[in-house]
């Protein structure tokens, strides 16, 4: 199976427009995030797996913040916009323990 395929993951749904992040989660909760004003992203991942999703990605604005499932359907979004921060890093994508792994912070640019 592919992470594009993962289950529940994948009834995850995010799109990017005019920096804009659009998110409809497996309950159909949905969430905005302006992504012009990101402060930090980050890596969270459990110790849940392979039993449930164990690796979130989360981005942090001002007065807001969401995560996002690996294998969420328009990850590929998440990737994307990655690319257009300064010193990004990706980091824990291989942990298997319950951590954050900061990627990028405005702070630390």
């Amino acid at each position: 199976m592919s992470k594009s395929n993962l289950y529940p993951e994948s009834k995850w749904k995010i799109r990017i427009e005019n920096s804009i992040l659009y998110s409809i989660d497996w309950d159909g909760v949905k969430k905005e995030l302006d992504l012009a004003h990101i402060k930090k992203f980050y890596v969270r991942t459990t110790d849940a797996g392979p039993w449930f999703t164990d690796v979130w990605y989360g981005l942090v604005c001002d007065e807001e913040e969401i995560e996002i499932p690996q294998g969420a359907t328009g990850e590929n979004y998440i990737h994307e916009f990655s690319k257009t921060l300064e010193g990004f890093q990706i980091d824990g994508m291989n942990s298997a323990e319950n951590r954050i792994f900061t990627c990028w912070s405005k702070d630390k640019k």
